[in-house]
């Protein structure tokens, strides 16, 4: 998914990059664990929807909540790889060439996959005000929704990200992003140790911890995982030192506490039990993945082989399929449950569905629109002034 976390590898003007086809499967595959979860577990498991028909529909996957009720956590694997990827597409852009780049990976596809949800919102029963009104709220990535899919709520998580990497740009200190990295990643596991040792007698942890908007706009609460991904790619890109070595282990031991934190505020919402060992496992997984793909990509390119193409449109999929699956997919799902058919095939027939509507986005919708806004963005830009400090170049991290 080369977007939001959903973030992509975009070359920058001087700076020497590679495809790295390891991360595109990994996000995903990712996208598949949010997706299942979505359709398996969040449709029942929701206290607000258990006496719905909806909820008592999907309840016949019940069965599968200790596989796949863990499945959130491909959110926290697509911000980890998207502090790794946007870390070094930035990497010797001025603040425009970049800001411009994640306007185009975000926006068109974004608004494409809203358009394209709205069906389905439709013979689904949504009322037209509240979808109206969803809908201009994930035009416009409003951050407090409500928005045409519940996953919307990472995005303005990720824009917060990508405005903090814009800022070290334009103030000419991308240099500096260690120290940046350490910083961020320093107040997110202070927030989470804060999480662990407060004492709770005023009930205030499920307040302060839970979904908080402002402690995820300002990075508190996921900006360990965003932190470990840029210096891990200072790591595997530029070379490894203790600074980069310690911090990338402190900021593990972050995540864990984090998604402990995950598991926890879950049961609170949902009061089913589960072990926080399936997705640390998975997320720790993940890091594993996303270093071998970085260091070894040369041996990645070589097993993937012809597959190439494949793999990268595998990974421009995701960010729509991350988007879609669920007006998609649980409509779909519902209606074959509602037919009679079994609930496994249930799920294939709507999995297989969301994948093949995303690589439509992705390959037909989404670059046309892109090459439109694109455009104008260009349009834009032939109106600024050439002394502008957007144009003024982030000193380029040379790469090992």
């Amino acid at each position: 998914m080369k977007g939001t976390p959903l973030a992509s590898v975009v070359p920058s003007d001087k700076s020497p990059t590679v495809q790295l086809y390891g991360l595109d499967l990994l996000r995903f595959l990712a996208a598949i664990l949010v997706m299942v979860y979505h359709l398996t577990y969040d449709t029942w498991a929701d206290p607000r929807l258990r006496r719905t028909d909806g909820g008592i529909t999907f309840g016949v996957y019940r069965y599968l909540e200790q596989y796949t009720g863990s499945g959130w956590i491909g959110v926290q694997i697509f911000f980890v790889i998207s502090g790794f990827v946007i870390a070094y597409s930035a990497n010797g852009k001025d603040a425009w060439n970049y800001g411009a780049s994640r306007f185009l990976r975000l926006v068109p596809g974004l608004w494409v996959c809203a358009i394209v949800s709205l069906p389905f919102l439709i013979v689904s029963g949504v009322p037209l005000s509240r979808m109206a009104i969803s809908f201009v709220n994930t035009l416009l990535i409003q951050p407090f929704g409500p928005h045409v899919s519940s996953a919307f709520w990472t995005l303005p998580i990720e824009i917060a990200f990508y405005a903090t990497m814009s800022l070290l740009i334009i103030i000419g200190k991308f240099q500096r992003i260690q120290t940046y990295g350490i910083v961020l990643g320093s107040i997110s596991s202070l927030f989470w140790m804060l999480h662990v040792f407060l004492d709770d007698k005023l009930g205030l942890r499920h307040v302060v911890f839970g979904m908080n908007p402002a402690t995820q706009l300002l990075l508190f609460q996921h900006g360990c995982f965003f932190a470990l991904g840029i210096l891990m790619w200072l790591g595997t890109q530029v070379g490894w030192n203790l600074i980069r070595m310690t911090g990338c282990a402190c900021l593990m031991i972050t995540g864990v506490v984090a998604i402990f934190g995950e598991v926890d505020k879950s049961y609170l919402w949902t009061s089913i039990r589960h072990s926080p060992l399936v997705p640390t496992t998975i997320w720790l997984g993940a890091l594993v993945t996303i270093f071998i793909s970085a260091t070894y990509n040369i041996h990645v390119v070589r097993l993937i082989g012809n597959q190439k193409r494949i793999v990268k449109v595998l990974g421009l999929t995701t960010y729509p399929l991350y988007l879609i699956h669920q007006p998609v997919g649980i409509w779909l799902a519902y209606s074959c449950l509602k037919r009679g058919i079994e609930p496994l095939p249930s799920l294939i027939i709507a999995s297989v569905a969301s994948i093949g509507i995303a690589i439509w986005v992705a390959t037909v919708l989404e670059p046309r629109l892109r090459g439109w806004m694109s455009s104008w963005l260009n349009h834009i830009r032939s109106k600024l002034p050439a002394e502008s400090i957007l144009f003024r170049k982030g000193k380029l991290v040379e790469l090992g």
